[in-house]
This record gives C-alpha cells, sequence and structure tokens, in this order.
C-alpha cells in the first residue's frame, strides 16, 4: 500500500488526493452525526435536487443557478417548519455532477433533518412544501423542474441496519456513497470526477479544458455544507469522542488505504 509523506496538499475538493481525503472526512462526520441521530430519535430524509439545463450551457451558469435556488429553498423551508410546527431544519449535503452528452448537470444530494419525530401529516406537508419551493425557485432563476427526477425524496432511517447502509461507502447506490464519496464512485449517467480524472490522466486536451472549468467555478466554494447547528452539534461530539477515546486525529492516508482495501474485498 501506498503513503504520502512531506508534501503539500492543495486542499482542492476535485483534487484526487485531497478530495479523497475530504470525502473520507466527511463520511465519518456523517457516521457521528447519525449515530446522534439514532440515539435521540430523529427523522428526516434524503434528498436529491436537480432542474433542467440548456445544451452546452456554461458550468458557471449552472452552479451558480443551482446554488441560489438551494439556498431561497432550505430558507424557506427552514421558516415553514418553524412557524407551522416549531421544528427546527437542519441539513448535510453535498454537490455533485456529471459531465453528459448535453454538458455538465449539477446537482444536491442532501440529508434534511429534524431532531424529533414526525405524524404522518407533518412528514406530507413538510415533503410537499419542498417540491412547491423547489420548483417556484427554480422558475425565478429562469429554470424547469421534472416532476419525475427533479426532487426525489425518501426517508432516512436511524436505525443501526439503516446507519450501516448509509455510511457504507463500497454500495453502488447507497446515500454515503452520494455524500461523501464523490471522488471514487462511478457514474452511469455520464462522466463523474473519477471519469474525469481518468480520462485527464490519459491525456485528453477536452477533458482538461473541462477539468479546468470546474475548477475555475469550484475555486472558494465549498463541496460538502451543513448547517450551523449541525456544525457546532458535530463539534460537541467529536470534543466528547476524543475526551473518551483519548484520540485526537486519524491517520487519512493510511485510513483511505484501509476503505480502498474493503471495497476490493466486496467487488
Amino acid at each position: 500500500s501506498s503513503r504520502l509523506a512531506g508534501g503539500q496538499k492543495c486542499k482542492k475538493s476535485l483534487c484526487p488526493c485531497c478530495g479523497f481525503e475530504k470525502d473520507t472526512k466527511r463520511a465519518e462526520q456523517i457516521k457521528t452525526l447519525f449515530q446522534e441521530g439514532a440515539n435521540e430519535g430523529w427523522s428526516g430524509w434524503f434528498a436529491t435536487l436537480t432542474f433542467s439545463h440548456k445544451n452546452r450551457e456554461s458550468v458557471k451558469s449552472i452552479g451558480d443557478d443551482l446554488q441560489q435556488c438551494w439556498r431561497r429553498t432550505y430558507q424557506s423551508l427552514r421558516r415553514f417548519t418553524e412557524k407551522q410546527y416549531g421544528f427546527q431544519l437542519e441539513f448535510e449535503n453535498s454537490l455533485d455532477f456529471t459531465w453528459g452528452e448535453s454538458g455538465i448537470h449539477f446537482h444536491f444530494h442532501s440529508a434534511l433533518l429534524l431532531r424529533t419525530q414526525l405524524t404522518k401529516s407533518q412528514d406530507q406537508d413538510i415533503r410537499r412544501e419542498l417540491k412547491r419551493l423547489w420548483s417556484a425557485n427554480a422558475v425565478k432563476v429562469g429554470r424547469k423542474v421534472s416532476k419525475q427526477v427533479g426532487v426525489l425524496l425518501r426517508k432516512l432511517e436511524f436505525n443501526e441496519a439503516g446507519m450501516a447502509d448509509y455510511i457504507a461507502k463500497t454500495g453502488l447506490f447507497t446515500e454515503a456513497k452520494e455524500i461523501a464519496h464523490r471522488t471514487t464512485k462511478e457514474s452511469k449517467t455520464g462522466y463523474g470526477l473519477r471519469d474525469i480524472h481518468r480520462e485527464v490522466a490519459g491525456g485528453s486536451r477536452v477533458w482538461l479544458a473541462r477539468f479546468k472549468q470546474l475548477a475555475t467555478w469550484f475555486h472558494n466554494k465549498k463541496v460538502h455544507n451543513r448547517s450551523r447547528s449541525l456544525t457546532k452539534l458535530l463539534k460537541e461530539l467529536e470534543s466528547k469522542q476524543e475526551r473518551t477515546t483519548g484520540e485526537t486525529y486519524t491517520m487519512v492516508f493510511s485510513f483511505t488505504n484501509r476503505v480502498f482495501r474493503e471495497i476490493e474485498k466486496k467487488k
């Protein structure tokens, strides 16, 4: 197994080394948060959010609109849940993409979380409002939302089996693969980041130009994000873990190689 030592990291999310380090760290953080959710009886949904784009549209145009649409939707949905039910909506998400024949396709993979249990009617109301808000905000930036794939929602399970599936990282379609492992997952609907790395390494000038477009737009942007209160909670949980175990850090690249070995075993 290989190791990296004595080098200076770029810390870019699109880098095959630094990006994987960020994704691996994120997966561990998700594990910590979801364990807390299992212990405290949280509820929530796994959501995939996207909208239409024009053929060969620029990375900047689609990406900027998607981020704006997400900010408006989350802020409005948060106000809705607080006003209607007194609940505080949290989120953990990642901005993902594939590159197909018609150009770049951006989409958000999000865990929408509530630190309480919902009734059936409350669940339906919040789902309905999310779909309405996403469509309305997409229209404001000149986009359309497909009824079939524009908003996909699935209830999150915070039991042991559901959490194990979420953080597995080796399953082809698990949410953990989507939220926390962009750099290694394969794409079946176009070129994902791993595919683009492969094309660039092979000397493709076309993909190098496309990668430069992505790198320019992603500069100083967060690929992974979460609500402030979840970030605060995570710090508290990690601090508690450190006091309990006495561990303050993980050797990321050693951990990375261990993850790869587990993936190979299950293929």
